[in-house]
């Protein structure tokens, strides 16, 4: 028999016993605390997503695999979002230390399209100044410039079926 999990609400009811302006503030608390986590809480998945592999716990769980566990019906992970969010609480929270609170203020498709660009950097403080410069950039500039550093990074190859060939583009920096 599984047993069953507790009630997301239970950690965010607020207490019935105050009145007025207390318990408006502690309806507020409440509401900051559920913001808090819901910006932070694939950090939590990714991080239990890695013990579960590293360990081999999808094992003992009746798992041949960790796809196997991923795809599991009661887990129901893509592989891609799974390894994501992993790439993003190892690169982020093991490697570059960063606060929890800091790492939620970035949206988690950036976090992850950043990481390709700030491996190559190499030095911790540096990347972190590359953070700062990208997290300061709007959507469509954010796009374009990791457009511009993934042509630096790799050519463009691409079939042309008007000349039959495979064609490869390289980009000058």
């Amino acid at each position: 028999m599984a047993t069953s999990l507790p009630s997301v609400f239970d950690n965010f009811s607020p207490d019935k016993t105050l009145t007025g302006a207390d318990y408006a503030y502690n309806v507020m608390q409440n509401l900051l605390m559920a913001k808090r986590n819901q910006e932070v809480l694939f950090l939590i998945i990714g991080k239990i997503l890695c013990e579960i592999k590293d360990e081999e716990l999808y094992k003992k769980l009746d798992y041949p695999t960790f796809g196997d566990f991923l795809g599991s019906e009661e887990v129901s992970y893509s592989k891609e979002a799974a390894y994501m969010y992993m790439r993003v609480y190892q690169y982020y929270v093991e490697y570059l230390q960063m606060g929890e609170d800091k790492i939620g203020q970035i949206n988690l498709s950036r976090l992850s399209m950043m990481i390709p660009m700030l491996k190559k950097i190499g030095n911790k403080e540096q990347e972190m100044e590359k953070i700062e410069e990208l997290s300061a950039l709007r959507h469509g500039d954010f796009v374009l410039k990791v457009k511009q550093e993934k042509k630096s990074d790799k050519p463009s190859v691409y079939f042309s079926e008007a000349i039959d060939q495979w064609i490869v583009e390289y980009f000058d920096d």
